[in-house]
């Protein structure tokens, strides 16, 4: 299953951890993942580009009342 990705990185937390974002192909997987209901968003992906369309992505899934196990960090 290897397959290309691409890694934005958007700053390194005090433990060391990169923080960004993976594409498969042109896909956010953190998107994506919230979009199917897998992951919530955390408020501090209040900074990202991307917290607009993941706010959306949440309140759809919420509306179909999908299941949230995980949640999507970004510091």
């Amino acid at each position: 299953m290897h397959r290309e990705v691409e890694i934005t990185v958007e700053s390194c937390n005090k433990g060391g951890s990169m923080i960004g974002w993976l594409f498969v192909g042109n896909i956010n997987l953190s998107l994506a993942l919230v979009k199917e209901g897998l992951a919530k968003v955390h408020r501090s992906a209040e900074r990202s580009e991307y917290f607009k369309l993941l706010q959306q992505a949440e309140k759809e899934a919420k509306d179909k009342k999908i299941n949230v196990n995980i949640t999507i960090l970004n510091e």
